[in-house]
């Protein structure tokens, strides 16, 4: 360990005040290659799950009256199946409502830097003909 040393007029080396107050610190060990999942209770487990099927697409039997995973076969829930239909169109309905007021704010924006570009061209007119004139 190193430690700084200062002289003083004595000529005589001593440990200066930093490095005692060092000695108080407490340095807790790290060891980098420790995995802290093992060190607590729970764990999310991020993997996605194999062999899921997201059921993106629905065959509605009318006459048996089922609805069936186009991609897997299962039985879904009727019910699942339409809170799932509900909420896709909910959000397709929300993210429609957002496009549209941004449209409107670029539109808006647009038609200020035409006139801001109207103004300028107006002004160097102006200017031109002072000049000339």
């Amino acid at each position: 360990m190193l430690k700084k040393l200062s002289k003083h007029g004595t000529g005589e080396l001593t440990v200066s005040d930093t490095e005692s107050d060092l000695k108080n610190v407490v340095v807790f060990p790290v060891n980098g290659n420790e995995d802290l999942k093992k060190k607590i209770a729970f764990i999310h487990d991020e993997t996605k799950p194999k062999g899921v099927c997201f059921h993106s697409g629905y065959y509605v039997n009318e006459h048996e009256r089922m609805v069936k995973c186009r991609d897997c076969g299962k039985v879904i829930d009727a019910f699942e199946c339409l809170l799932s239909m509900a909420k896709n169109e909910t959000n397709l309905v929300r993210d429609i409502e957002y496009l549209r007021k941004e449209e409107k704010q670029r539109r808006e924006n647009i038609d200020k830097l035409i006139q801001i570009e109207r103004n300028a061209k107006s002004r160097i007119r102006r200017a031109n003909k002072n000049i000339g004139g």
